[in-house]
């Protein structure tokens, strides 16, 4: 059964983007999916902006979800299930498919503390799996997750870019 083990502990940010405040992890943020068959655990310090979807849609999309927001922002960004204890340099040479940046004999190492890779797909269906969790009106969580299939190709392709992890 879908579950969130751990809570979701935000600090809102000063700064804002797209209109929209950051927040930031204070706590690892970890999610049993059915969706996945897996657990994802996002990292402490992940600065994320909660909903990418026009403001201009929130009538129809409904209210936002702060668990789903960071969860989705993470798989979006991450393209993989959790961090590991890697050091965030050697995540981010890993997902950002770096020429060079990895000796290429700590790779095997990498990938299994990362665990498989993520499509977009998938990283959709978590996200309204998360909303129907927290109570969000089914009506709304289809309709969230309608404005994502149109409108997340472009921060599925620069996610790894976009990725920012803080220290806390």
């Amino acid at each position: 059964m879908s579950r969130l083990l751990t809570p979701c502990d935000v600090r809102y940010l000063p700064q804002w983007e797209g209109g929209r405040q950051l927040r930031m992890l204070l706590a690892p943020l970890v999610y049993e999916s059915d969706v996945l068959a897996e657990t994802v655990t996002v990292p402490a310090g992940l600065v994320f902006d909660g909903q990418s979807i026009p403001r201009s849609l929130a009538g129809f999309t409904g209210p936002e979800c702060t668990e789903a927001g960071g969860i989705h922002d993470w798989l979006y960004c991450g393209h993989h299930l959790r961090m590991g204890t890697l050091p965030l340099d050697t995540f981010l040479a890993y997902v950002r498919e770096l020429p060079g940046a990895l000796d290429p004999s700590i790779i095997p190492t990498v990938e299994a503390q990362v665990g498989r890779r993520v499509t977009r797909a998938e990283s959709d269906l978590v996200y309204r799996e998360i909303l129907l969790l927290m109570g969000i009106d089914p009506v709304h969580a289809q309709n969230q997750y309608a404005a994502l299939d149109f409108w997340g190709k472009g921060p599925w392709d620069t996610g790894p870019a976009r990725l920012r992890v803080r220290p806390v």
